[in-house]
């Protein structure tokens, strides 16, 4: 039995509730723990780890532990692939891993592209707009980066990218049959 003196002085006390970190405060906070350890990390391996294991603080620190001693005890360097699968040893339940090339050839799979089609200069409507939704659904399921997603989908620099998803942002936005379309080929993806 705690004394009352006591009971009252511990509800004196602020209460606040601590819920998840918000995507930027994730990303200070791992920049912040890897700055302490004088390693270098790339990007878009924070962006996954702020993103996969932002249920708290504690998760993510965990999870940049376990991916900075993987690379130290195997003398590897530190990139997205290598997170992914350290991390997904650890957490097997974790949805599995989407690559680019699993967007790509659902794309070409539905839309009835070729492959070259979708990697060459070729400006044509229907050519442009599935590569476009390549990039839009590549940068909506996975954690590659513009430059990544732009370079994959045609040897594209990172601003083509970043148009490309916006203008199917908006396409999807005014056309209930294109909405339809990219989200039953992203739940398509998915499974």
């Amino acid at each position: 039995q705690l004394k009352e003196s006591l009971a009252s002085r511990f509800m004196s006390g602020m209460i606040a509730k601590i819920g998840r970190p918000s995507h930027n405060t994730a990303l200070q906070i791992l920049r912040s723990k890897v700055a302490k350890t004088r390693k270098k990390l790339p990007g878009n391996v924070l962006e996954f780890i702020s993103k996969k294991f932002n249920e708290n603080v504690r998760s993510m620190e965990s999870a940049l532990t376990t991916v900075l001693a993987y690379a130290n005890i195997n003398k590897v360097k530190i990139n997205l692939q290598l997170a992914c699968d350290v991390l997904s040893e650890l957490h097997p339940n974790e949805e599995r891993n989407i690559t680019l090339k699993d967007i790509e050839e659902a794309v070409i799979k539905h839309c009835n592209v070729s492959r070259e089609n979708i990697h060459s200069v070729n400006k044509s409507r229907s050519v442009a707009l599935c590569r476009q939704l390549c990039m839009y659904i590549a940068k909506k399921l996975t954690h590659a980066s513009y430059q990544e997603i732009g370079q994959y989908f045609g040897n594209k620099r990172h601003t083509t990218a970043i148009f490309a998803i916006n203008k199917v942002k908006e396409k999807i936005k005014n056309d209930v049959e294109f909405r339809y379309l990219s989200e039953s080929l992203i739940r398509k993806i998915r499974d």
